[in-house]
């Protein structure tokens, strides 16, 4: 129920704490307010009970001066206030003083929503995660919902787009000239900092739930030294192929076939000796 025995209101100000850059922002609000007998309306001196409620968020601030009508306290202090608050920009503040609700509510205008610089564009931060399009990030760039790259991308600190290798790592390239002149390609480039051909590779895998150790099952690998394997991440010459079955199925080659006939077509194969 509304109370009419206290009111609120000759003024109330609302702010966020203020943050040296580079440190995360604090999810905290300092208010202050001041507090007059709704039947003298002369300024109260005494110390109070405050709930605060924003949407679903509630804190409780047991024992709060008022002192000739005046209090400060700070938000979020013993529960930190949700990010996600503040995302449908309507946002309202409750305030009840010893149980009692004061009307009205107060609303909450630009400065409380500096909350946004750390969730601006469907962009949010928290626990040093980004996330795009995800509230509550779980890896340290977490994005929902298709994306679009306009540069070359690295992995594993490869610049993603000198042409000086200095540490091992991945990227992806487009290159409008690769094949000649306006003749593009999407590049899947392996690097290695350490020698001129990278010791390791480009594999392509499927994994599974089948297996207690969730291991890889490798479909086709492209090493440093040029050679490619099918079926095996250990190719013995330039094209290497070996059946994806069994380890203990020692069958495999190629088969080429023109039409429909098979009997038209040529099978080379390896057999078990």
């Amino acid at each position: 129920m509304k109370s009419n025995i206290l009111a609120i209101v000759t003024a109330i100000v609302l702010s966020i704490t203020s943050i040296a850059a580079g440190q995360s922002i604090p999810q905290k609000i300092s208010i202050q307010g001041k507090l007059n007998d709704a039947n003298s309306g002369r300024p109260l001196t005494d110390i109070k009970k405050f709930i605060f409620k924003i949407g679903e968020w509630v804190e409780e601030h047991a024992n709060v001066k008022v002192n000739n009508g005046m209090y400060s306290v700070i938000l979020g202090s013993f529960n930190s206030i949700p990010l996600s608050l503040f995302n449908d920009w309507q946002a309202n503040l409750k305030i009840l003083v010893d149980g009692k609700e004061i009307s009205p509510d107060i609303e909450m205008l630009s400065v409380p929503y500096a909350f946004k610089a750390q969730c601006i564009d469907n962009v949010y931060v928290e626990d040093n995660k980004v996330g795009i399009g995800v509230v509550n990030p779980k890896y340290s760039f977490h994005v929902k919902g298709p994306s679009v790259f306009s540069g070359n991308i690295g992995f594993v600190g490869t610049d993603p787009s000198a042409n000086i290798v200095t540490r091992d790592g991945f990227r992806f390239k487009y290159d409008n000239n690769f094949f000649g002149t306006n003749l593009d390609a999407m590049i899947f480039e392996k690097t290695d900092g350490n020698q001129g051909r990278p010791d390791g590779g480009i594999a392509f895998v499927n994994r599974g739930s089948y297996g207690d150790d969730g291991s890889p099952i490798t479909a086709m690998v492209i090493k440093g030294d040029g050679k490619i394997g099918i079926g095996t991440k250990n190719p013995m010459g330039k094209l290497h192929i070996r059946n994806l079955g069994d380890e203990s199925d020692q069958y495999s080659g190629l088969k080429f076939y023109p039409a429909t006939s098979a009997k038209k077509g040529i099978n080379i194969q390896t057999f078990p000796h």
